[in-house]
């Protein structure tokens, strides 16, 4: 039997309300069926109970409502006569701005997969297709490869889950580094300079990628969202997310500690994403991933952030102020 992807829908008809609209489409699934949503955001070492934020879920089997019913904290079951087509609507809450979580208002939307999808247990393996309708005039920034307009595929749910989506009116800025695209989105205003963004960025990694031998990916996202006290990053396999103070890019100090931060992230794209712990291989989203390694996954990129930041010519002896990055 062919395995059809499992398709999920994110509708933003009301983004002032921080609700995300999500159907699950479950081709050829079984009369029971048991949904998981992930207990935490890979890279964000605690439980985090995302499935807390889910509210109003309904099911359906080829079109006839199911019994639905949440049977832990982190799962949902399904019960029909038979199998067939299941479909699961809910909404998700999305008002907590940081990067390992969702955030939704009417300037933009910021979501991980891990915030918004449940996944059919044991079904990680299963290629999954996302659709993504947002408000007229928004744009949508991800590194998912987009097969038509507003539909993306994804290998599997793994790949779904690490590749987060900004949505919005975010400016864009675009550069190469050995010949691979890289874009940085930026949402919010602050006192941050486009021109020398786009001067420092490649050159951080370029070092990055002389530590390497190389780029990995094909495409890279910085996405970049301005807050007014907030501070930290996410690693993801080809993109990151930022969160940083949009008054944080002057004096000179301060925008060493957003340099460093980016410059933490992009590292991770070796030294967590492909260079990674056996307790990571596959991600298991139901409970913790245990390791002794995090000395090693963190340690080593807090080094090199500051070391090829220095490299890069971006950074004095005496270093950046403040803290360069936070594991949320």
């Amino acid at each position: 039997m062919t395995r059809l992807p499992t398709i999920y829908t994110v509708d933003v008809a009301e983004p002032r309300s921080h609700h995300f609209h999500v159907t699950v489409t479950v081709p050829q699934a079984a009369p029971v069926t048991r949904l998981l949503f992930p207990r935490w955001t890979p890279g964000s070492y605690l439980l985090r109970e995302h499935g807390r934020q889910v509210e109003e879920v309904h099911a359906q089997m080829d079109g006839t409502p199911a019994a639905c019913s949440k049977v832990e904290p982190h799962l949902w079951e399904v019960r029909a006569t038979a199998g067939g087509t299941l479909k699961l609507t809910y909404r998700v809450y999305a008002h907590e701005l940081t990067v390992r979580t969702a955030h939704l208002d009417d300037t933009h939307g910021f979501f991980n997969g891990v915030n918004l999808f449940m996944v059919p247990e044991g079904q990680e393996a299963r290629p999954c297709q996302l659709i993504i309708n947002p408000p007229p005039g928004w744009r949508v920034s991800t590194t998912l490869p987009m097969v038509a307009n507003g539909m993306y595929e994804a290998a599997d749910y793994h790949h779904l889950a690490d590749c987060p989506v900004e949505m919005g009116t975010h400016r864009i800025l675009r550069f190469d580094v050995r010949g691979v695209p890289h874009e940085v989105t930026l949402w919010n205003h602050g006192n941050e300079s486009e021109a020398r963004l786009l001067a420092d960025l490649p050159r951080l990694v370029e070092e990055n990628a002389k530590v390497f031998g190389g780029l990995p990916y094909q495409r890279y996202l910085f996405i970049t969202m301005l807050s007014d006290n907030l501070r930290g990053g996410l690693e993801h396999r080809d993109s990151t997310a930022l969160v940083y103070p949009r008054f944080g890019f002057r004096p000179d100090k301060e925008y060493e500690s957003f340099l460093t931060l980016a410059c933490h992230e992009h590292f991770h794209t070796w030294n967590v994403k492909r260079i990674k712990p056996k307790a990571f291989a596959p991600y298991d989203y139901a409970r913790e991933n245990v390791t002794r390694l995090l000395w090693a996954m963190e340690g080593f990129t807090s080094y090199y952030d500051n070391l090829n930041t220095r490299r890069a010519g971006l950074m004095t002896p005496a270093g950046p102020t403040g803290p360069a990055f936070l594991v949320f």
